[in-house]
């Protein structure tokens, strides 16, 4: 009997990730959040903002998050995506914080990073629940 591993199984895989409540004066650590099992297409990158939500700082003192691919070595800076928050978001509403046109292709053992960059004064953080979306290639 042929054993078949849950990469081989056609369609897309998820894989979650959690990152604490961060205050802007902390802003500077990246977060890793995914390691590539193996080679991959990505398909989005989403997040659950946690109790409190954000306000948005009125548009002028928000918080910016990137996400970052870190390559196979950890030293990359490749800025994926950069989303702002500068408007309201609701706590417990889900985002895509990175949704390529198309699929991204990466190699067996890509690290993907998430940053937060405040704008102005900028706007603390909630805690987050967040997902990575890709499937083999």
């Amino acid at each position: 009997m042929a054993y078949i591993d849950v990469h081989d199984q056609p369609g897309p895989h998820r894989d979650f990730f959690d990152l604490p409540a961060v205050i802007v004066a902390n802003f500077g650590d990246e977060y890793p959040i995914w390691h590539a099992p193996f080679k991959a297409k990505i398909r989005f990158v989403g997040f659950v903002i946690g109790e409190g939500g954000l306000t948005g700082g009125g548009g002028v003192n928000y918080t910016q998050v990137q996400t970052i691919d870190k390559g196979t070595d950890g030293t990359g800076a490749t800025v994926l995506e950069t989303k702002s928050f500068n408007a309201a978001a609701s706590e417990f509403e889900n985002y895509l914080v990175y949704e390529p046109a198309t699929y991204d292709d990466v190699a067996s053992g890509t690290v993907l990073s998430i940053l937060y960059v405040a704008q102005a004064a900028g706007e603390d953080m909630p805690r987050i629940h967040g997902y990575v979306e890709y499937e083999g290639r």
